[in-house]
């Protein structure tokens, strides 16, 4: 079986490295993008099965991102996680969302969080 392919992205490198690290560790398949335009560019390229966000990347916030790919049919039902230190609440944009995990989490909150959110995706997909 294929691994699944996580995409992280957040503007921080060692947030980044740390995530691809731990999570290659746990048998994923991981790309780093660091801002909109990168991000966008591997969803084309990669296909992940789950993206990682962080909501604070200036210029264009995690949340925009979201917006953009649950707006297009190609990568409308890829898992979406917010990872970030700070979360709002903004309810009405977590619709967006599969999960909102805060930073720093326990490994295990988001290794469940990749697991439950690949899991609805790939019911999604079906449907």
């Amino acid at each position: 079986m294929a691994a699944t392919v996580i995409l992280v992205v957040d503007n921080d490198d060692g947030v980044r490295r740390s995530l691809r690290r731990f999570l290659t560790v746990h048998g994923y398949e991981v790309y780093e993008a660091s801002d909109r335009d990168s991000a966008l560019g591997q969803i084309r390229r990669r296909r992940p099965d789950v993206v990682i966000l962080d909501l604070h990347m200036p210029p264009s916030s995690g949340l925009q991102i979201a917006r953009e790919l649950r707006a297009d049919p190609t990568s409308n039902r890829i898992a979406l996680i917010a990872f970030s230190a700070s979360v709002p609440d903004w309810d009405e944009h977590f619709a967006l969302l599969d999960r909102v995990v805060e930073k720093p989490a326990p490994a295990e909150v988001l290794l469940d969080a990749i697991r439950e959110s690949t899991q609805r995706a790939k019911r999604k997909q079906g449907s």
